[in-house]
């Protein structure tokens, strides 16, 4: 079985540092995208990655509401309440 590729001290501060999606930085460096994970993690490569600030992760996308305009949410609620509640004490009832 062919042991691993140590990666240089400088690769390691460059997948610390980027920002790109793990799995392009473990492409373009040759490693799985799990090792980019832990790297930028700090649980490993510590003594390199100890003295280095993390770099500012990219906001994440807000999902849009896609509630449509005039639906009262509470009156739709009810509504399916109602309708369960019919269901299970008809079933109940038999």
């Amino acid at each position: 079985m062919a042991r691993p590729k140590k990666l240089t001290p400088a690769a390691v501060k460059s997948i610390f540092k980027s920002s790109d999606p793990a799995a392009k930085v473990g492409a373009r460096f040759g490693v799985s995208t799990n090792l980019v994970y832990l790297i930028r993690s700090g649980r490993i490569h510590k003594k390199i990655t100890s003295t280095m600030s993390a770099p500012a992760k990219a906001p994440a996308k807000q999902r849009v509401a896609t509630i449509a305009a005039g639906i009262n949410m509470n009156a739709l609620a009810d509504a399916i309440i109602d309708r369960l509640m019919a269901r299970l004490f008809a079933k109940s009832g038999r």
